[in-house]
């Protein structure tokens, strides 16, 4: 081998091996590799195919040349075995794959293979979609995002649920992202340390990574626990994983090894993808001309649709966006190597016996006689490159090329082409992220502002939503993202979401959204009870857009085993709904008095057994009157029980007596029949296509004949008549010969309930409407 050498002053070693300048008695090079690992390596790569660093007194070998990468990765490969990284990765991450050898680890990867084939591929991509959806639906437009944050969340959410289905809580969830990332980033500050008796040391980043292995390995094995005692097959990825069997002894793989498997798979998968889609969005959006190609290809393809897995090729410009973010960002930028034994030649160079081979993909990527103005993005340089080129190594090559490339490569394709068909993302500061060398490349922090890509307007749309005024104000939880990203998951743990399909339906209905408004001041746990109860009343909600909704006889026993559940715990087999009714309710009651409980199970049995009566009317074809369908409207649009639960969220009850007076029962009524007149504008399409008799529009055009913008017009008055009775109310409550009939907790309680229960429960369906796909 020729090894290149640039400046006639460099040292050399023994061999004519370049020796990287400015080198430390004892620490070599290790705080030069501190302070600027990616600075260093990428000055050196002009002085020769392989220049000699120092960490500390052990000798690193950095490799530059492309022939010599594909020698030591492909053609040689079994020379060569995994380096001080894996070895100092072992304790914690086990023999997973990367870290195995020999033919262990050709054993390994022949037993995981299959569960990265194509047609898994495609079944994962709907859990990719699926989390990418549930995340940046929960955005706020011209609100503010830390990307770094929402793509480590979606990425987690899309590794956890490909791993372990539906089995992981939110509360999995959230320790897997929270203790992940200084898990991955304190390992590779270890490997980087000169001395491994500084790993010992009492410091808070060795205490962090302690503590982090711990609780990751605890989560971990619990959920590989519970899945070995149930023993059912699942089709994600830990079910293939205990399928597997060894082709020559037909044995499983150990509760061990799956545990290595598992913290390897979520170490590497979630760390790449959302590190580089985080670099992908900092770079579109700082480009108005990519992202308006993206935007065109999306439109092309997609239209409004989801995307699919069967997509992805035909996304070729957000393929290569993909690519050249890889390219230019990649996040594995250093990787190691070492001779598995004495003697080993690498480019006709005698490896020294300990030596550490050191490349890196990243400054690869960026060397000018590999790829011409490698620091420019240029997504269309993959039009004519070939991503296949041992100048192109994001996930390694050869046998031990990492096994979810594909994987990653999917999940990076689906999460641009669902994010970018809805929204915008605009930086917020001027100045460019940095890079910060870990575990991975992660830039530093990165907010940007996402803008709707289209109106999502649909009172622009329908035309039938603008002379509408509800004239409180706009409120909504703080904790509404949070509570929105994570609202799934507990429909889905009874069963009310069967399929990933249906999970992501109701995500873009954005119905935790709307218990956020409904609920602006709760958080937390309260708030998630707020976003249940929501989930609840959809899903029981279409549950009579099937048979039940036209045949009382099935409505009426549907609703019984419902109703029956304020009283009785269900049996096990009991459907759904039911099973999800009595936690629903259990946990609101929980805490209130027998008052509250009563009068909020009454007013329970009116909202269920309204839906029976609605079915009645439906089989019979029933010409209601508009005064008939107020009052059957203000029990099944759920009001009441939104109201009760305000109270039971608020951490207050109104006494028996004020909750009773004629005053606030106008309230309720009126605060119910201008929901069920604004829900009539909204779904006015829908009901009419189903020839639904319960919407007042088609009431009243029964009823006079009228046409659309009359019948439109009457129901805007009604609605504003009865939004000026509630101010009226509301001031004669307010008035001070009325305060003195109340005493000053009663007052305040009674402030309570119509500022954060009576005013939200009407103005929330004003803001949410438009923003859900209910109505379309």
């Amino acid at each position: 081998m020729n090894v290149k050498t640039n400046h006639t002053s460099t040292p050399t070693a023994s061999g004519g091996i370049a020796v990287a300048p400015r080198r430390l008695p004892l620490l070599g090079h290790s705080l030069a590799l501190l302070r600027d690992p990616i600075g260093v390596l990428q000055s050196i790569r002009p002085l020769g195919d392989l220049v000699e660093l120092r960490v500390g007194t052990l000798r690193v070998y950095a490799v530059n040349s492309p022939v010599l990468l594909k020698e030591m990765l492909v053609t040689d490969a079994v020379s060569y075995e995994k380096g001080r990284y894996f070895q100092k990765s072992r304790p914690f991450l086990g023999n997973g794959l990367p870290n195995s050898e020999g033919d262990f680890h050709r054993r390994q990867r022949r037993l995981m293979i299959p569960a990265f084939h194509r047609e898994k591929l495609k079944a994962y991509t709907d859990v990719m979609r699926l989390s990418a959806t549930t995340y940046a639906e929960a955005w706020t437009p011209d609100g503010a995002v830390d990307v770094g944050t929402e793509m480590y969340a979606i990425g987690s959410e899309a590794v956890t649920r490909a791993l372990f289905g539906s089995a992981p809580g939110n509360e999995e969830v959230r320790l897997i992202r929270r203790w992940l990332p200084t898990y991955v980033h304190e390992l590779m500050r270890r490997v980087l340390s000169p001395v491994d008796w500084l790993d010992r040391l009492p410091t808070p980043g060795n205490r962090r990574f302690e503590e982090s292995g711990v609780r990751l390995r605890t989560v971990v094995d619990r959920l590989i626990r519970e899945r070995l005692h149930d023993g059912q097959p699942r089709e994600d990825l830990l079910g293939m994983l205990m399928a597997a069997r060894d082709p020559d002894t037909g044995e499983p793989m150990s509760p061990d090894q799956l545990h290595d498997e598992v913290m390897t798979v979520m170490a590497a998968g979630i760390e790449t993808a959302s590190t580089s889609l985080t670099w992908l969005f900092h770079e579109v959006g700082s480009r108005p001309e990519i992202e308006r190609r993206l935007h065109a290809e999306l439109d092309e393809v997609l239209g409004s649709r989801p995307v699919t897995f069967d997509d992805l090729p035909k996304l070729v410009f957000t393929q290569n966006l993909v690519r050249e973010t890889l390219r230019l960002r990649s996040p594995a930028w250093i990787l190691m190597r070492q001779a598995a034994r004495p003697g080993v030649l690498l480019g006709g160079v005698e490896i020294p016996d300990g030596t550490e081979l050191l490349f890196s993909p990243l400054t690869l990527h960026r060397d000018p006689e590999l790829y011409p103005n490698p620091m420019e993005f240029d997504p269309d340089r993959w039009l004519t490159a070939d991503p296949r080129g041992w100048a192109f190594l994001p996930f390694g090559a050869g046998p031990r090329k990492c096994i979810g490339d594909h994987f990653a490569l999917t999940e990076m394709a689906t999460v641009v082409a669902t994010i970018a068909s809805r929204w915008r993302l605009r930086p917020l500061s001027p100045q460019a992220p940095r890079e910060v060398p870990g575990a991975v490349l992660v830039p530093s922090l990165l907010l940007m502002s996402p803008q709707p890509r289209q109106a999502h307007n649909q009172r622009a749309d329908q035309g039938h939503g603008a002379g509408i005024r509800i004239p409180f104000p706009a409120r909504i939880s703080p904790d509404a993202p949070r509570a929105a990203a994570e609202h799934l998951q507990w429909p889905r743990s009874f069963g009310l979401l069967p399929t990933d399909q249906a999970a992501e339906r109701h995500a873009l209905a954005h119905y935790a959204e709307l218990a956020a408004r409904f609920h602006p001041a709760a958080t937390g746990a309260d708030l998630d009870l707020g976003v249940d109860q929501m989930s609840w009343f959809f899903c029981f909600d279409d549950a009579f857009d099937g048979p039940a909704g036209s045949h009382p006889g099935p409505a009426r026993l549907f609703v019984d085993a419902v109703a029956h559940a304020l009283d009785h715990v269900p049996a096990p087999d009991a459907p759904p709904l039911v099973r999800a009714f009595r936690d629903l309710w259990l946990r609101s009651s929980e805490g209130m008095s027998p008052t509250w409980r009563g009068r909020a199970a009454a007013h329970w049995r009116a909202y269920l057994y309204g839906h029976v009566q609605e079915a009645a009317n439906r089989h019979h074809g029933a010409a209601i009157t508009t005064a008939e369908h107020l009052r059957l409207r203000c029990d099944t649009i759920g009001v009441q029980p939104t109201l009760d639960l305000a109270e039971r969220i608020g951490h207050y009850e109104l006494p028996a007596a004020l909750f009773g007076s004629d005053a606030v029962a106008t309230l309720r009524t009126l605060a119910a029949e201008i929901d069920s007149l604004h829900n009539d504008v909204y779904s006015l399409a829908k009901e009419e296509a189903g020839s639904d008799p319960h919407n007042l529009l088609l009431i009243l055009r029964r009823e006079h004949g009228s046409d659309h913008d009359t019948t439109f017009a009457t129901v805007l008055s009604m609605l504003h008549a009865r939004l000026n009775r509630f101010r009226t109310v509301e001031d004669e409550l307010s008035a001070p010969d009325s305060a003195a009939d109340l005493a000053p907790l009663d007052r305040t309680v009674l402030d309570r309930y119509i500022h954060d229960a009576l005013h939200p429960v009407m103005r929330a369906p004003y803001d949410w409407a438009p923003r859900s796909s209910r109505y379309t």
